[in-house]
């Protein structure tokens, strides 16, 4: 039983650090057609690791909340752990 109770353990702890963060990588262009891919590889613009809710915000103001994937401002958000800076540039 104490085995299992470890095995179970360990198991919620490694699931626990997978999944999606709060952060997103968040590309803002000045013109949609600056997006050269199928997502947020862009020619031109800005990216940041921001908070999901901020780069929400930004949506919000920049394009009228169109959503992550058209408009000006497109983000996708990160899992856990390193390289945000590549999620969705493609």
């Amino acid at each position: 039983m104490r085995k299992l109770t470890a095995v179970l353990c360990f198991c919620v702890a490694i699931l626990s650090g997978c999944g999606k963060s709060n952060y997103s990588n968040c590309v803002v262009t000045n013109n949609e057609g600056d997006y050269t891919g199928g997502w947020l590889q862009h020619s031109g613009g800005e990216q940041r690791t921001l908070l999901t809710v901020e780069c929400e915000k930004i949506d919000r103001r920049v394009d009228g909340g169109d959503g992550m994937k058209k408009g000006k401002v497109r983000w996708a958000v990160c899992s856990n752990g390193p390289d945000c800076n590549e999620a969705g540039m493609f």
